[in-house]
């Protein structure tokens, strides 16, 4: 999703210093997220443990 802003933002004319600030709390949130995601998620080898 940010590469997309960014590109949007650069083709919409926007300068790049704007569209970078912008970006910053996105990407912080975006890192925030998958930290989570990957805390909650266990990992592929407890799940075939778990199998069997």
């Amino acid at each position: 999703m940010p590469f997309g802003c960014l590109v949007g933002g650069i083709v919409a004319g926007l300068s790049l210093k704007i569209v970078l600030l912008n970006l910053i709390p996105t990407v912080i949130f975006s890192i925030f997220i998958s930290i989570i995601n990957a805390k909650s998620t266990p990992s592929s080898k407890m799940n075939v443990l778990r199998r069997g």
